[in-house]
């Protein structure tokens, strides 16, 4: 069963995927967190949920670091090529140690694309295992038909905290 966490973008997605995590206190995987400076957000970086080591994701255009690796671009952010390493060897670990829940956050307009998690993606559904997906509202039927997801629930996430399942 693949659960997705849907919302408005800042409305507590990839938070409702961590107390969901700490709830349920098995399986594996990872959530963004942003990053700022001073008060603008300047990226996201990757959480591993069963570590809690964090690298670098993405960063808005102007706040890249020298020493960074690109390794994908979409709109104004740039995606290291570590930090998509790094949630691909976390995918890989759940297969492989047939971990039997996972928590991705998020998929969107990489995947689309046929970008980022993609391929890791494709091979996670096929899985017998429940996933917990973070997904916007805006992705989230184009998602589904891409992935020929058929077992699904939505969790719809807004700012005021309150939620419903469908």
């Amino acid at each position: 069963m693949i659960y997705f966490i849907t919302g408005a973008i800042d409305s507590g997605k990839s938070t409702k995927l961590l107390s969901i995590y700490k709830a349920l206190q098995k399986g594996d995987g990872f959530y963004n967190v942003r990053r700022y400076k001073q008060t603008m957000t300047i990226g996201q970086d990757i959480v591993h949920l069963s570590t809690a080591k964090s690298i670098p994701f993405s960063r808005i255009d102007g706040f890249i670091p020298k020493d960074w690796d690109e390794s994908e671009h979409f709109m104004n952010y740039s995606f290291s090529k570590q930090g998509l390493d790094f949630t691909k060897d976390i995918i890989n670990r759940i297969i492989t140690k047939k971990i039997k829940i996972a928590y991705i956050d998020e998929l969107g307009s990489l995947e689309l694309q046929k970008q980022g998690l993609y391929e890791y993606f494709k091979i996670l559904v096929l899985q017998d295992i429940d996933i917990y997906a973070v997904c916007r509202t805006s992705c989230l039927k184009p998602v589904i038909d891409l992935f020929d997801i058929l077992d699904y629930k939505i969790y719809f996430q807004t700012n005021d905290n309150s939620h419903t399942y469908t």
